[in-house]
């Protein structure tokens, strides 16, 4: 990561150094992404890692805008005859208040 106004006094961040990083979400101040250990966010303002645990996990979709994040659960395991698979959608503000 590099800060976009480029002050040749502020160093790179390295963000994912366990291996390959995918699905880059980018918001006003965080990073979210997927690597090898599940997802992992990174807190701009504060320049440390934000623990995510499992909350990610199962996801179908996943998007960030601005200072938000929204992401899709398929609850294709909680289906029955008569009503068919749901969805819930999740979301949160980043930095949370």
């Amino acid at each position: 990561m590099l800060p976009l106004n480029g002050d040749p006094e502020i160093q790179p961040t390295a963000m994912n150094t366990t291996g390959l990083a995918s699905s880059l979400q980018v918001g006003t101040n965080f990073a979210l992404w997927q690597g090898d250990k599940g997802f992992e966010m990174y807190d701009v303002s504060q320049r440390t890692d934000v623990s995510v645990g499992t909350i990610f996990d199962g996801s179908t979709f996943l998007a960030v805008n601005g200072s938000s994040a929204v992401w899709m659960l398929n609850n294709a395991s909680n289906a029955t005859n008569n009503t068919g698979p749901s969805i819930t959608f999740m979301a949160f503000n980043w930095p949370a208040k």
